[in-house]
């Protein structure tokens, strides 16, 4: 991702691994999902080099993903302390209006922000998580893959084009894994069937209503995760400034299969954004 600064930032005693572009335009804040060996580098390497050209881009690994360290406690799955990460990102931007965005799991740090903190003038969530549903009893959480190439089906399954899922993905998702002590850390952090992180993950209708800024909701219309009926088209009857865009030919990485659709939604509605 060239011509972003990479840097690492103190939060709550672990370093979390950062990206930057030079100071212009309105401040975008990018938060990844949570699939087995996710990290910007992998949902967001297709739009954040293009996006800097024109916005001041910030970009985080959560903890425990990616670059950025590991908590030497449970919980390792905390939705408290991602939403804290949040804050801390926004901290540091020291704009005093910004643009979240959100992909799949992080959709419901930055929609929890978006409720309680002024700072937060628009939302951008993709594949979003928020809201909870029944799923099958039996339907697991992410697990550690065996090899490179269970990795690589696990990652297809969140595209529509499976052409996305190249090698140097596989790779750097791989080696991501496999740093010292991850396997047990990751084995920890998601030990419970799916149903419970929906749970965990889900903003309660007081939180939605609080949300005044301008949200957009993407989802793709051939998500193998959930479909938009599931979690977008309900959030978006529940945020009151917000609008629901559904691409077709699309899976759950949103921002990695179109990336000049996403592209030009940020610039339609946040392009002209003061800060």
């Amino acid at each position: 991702m060239s011509g972003l600064r990479e840097f690492q930032l103190p939060f709550e005693d672990i370093l979390i691994h950062c990206w930057e572009s030079p100071k212009r335009g309105p401040a975008l804040l990018f938060f990844h999902g949570s699939g087995t060996g996710a990290q910007t580098s992998s949902n967001f390497k297709a739009v954040l080099a293009p996006l800097s050209e024109r916005y001041r881009v910030l970009a985080t690994d959560l903890v425990g993903y990616g670059q950025s360290g590991m908590r030497t406690r449970e919980p390792f799955f905390d939705m408290e302390m991602w939403g804290r990460q949040v804050k801390a990102l926004i901290d540091y931007s020291g704009e005093p209006s910004v643009v979240l965005v959100g992909h799949s799991l992080s959709a419901s740090f930055v929609l929890k922000a978006a409720a309680v903190d002024e700072r937060v003038t628009g939302v951008i969530a993709t594949s979003p998580f928020g809201v909870t549903y029944p799923v099958a009893p039996d339907l697991k959480g992410w697990s550690f893959p065996a090899s490179p190439e269970a990795l690589r089906t696990q990652a297809e399954r969140t595209v529509f084009d499976r052409t996305k899922i190249d090698g140097d993905e596989v790779d750097l998702r791989w080696k991501t894994l496999n740093r010292p002590g991850y396997r047990d850390y990751f084995g920890r952090m998601y030990p419970n069937n799916r149903q419970y992180y929906l749970d965990l993950s889900a903003l309660t209708d007081e939180e939605l209503s609080a949300i005044r800024c301008p949200v957009v909701l993407m989802h793709g219309a051939n998500d193998g995760s959930f479909g938009p009926d599931k979690t977008s088209l309900v959030l978006g009857k529940k945020i009151e400034n917000a609008d629901v865009i559904i691409l077709n030919k699309c899976g759950h990485s949103i921002a990695l299969e179109h990336p000049d659709k996403f592209i030009g939604i940020v610039d339609t509605y946040f392009g002209r954004t003061e800060h």
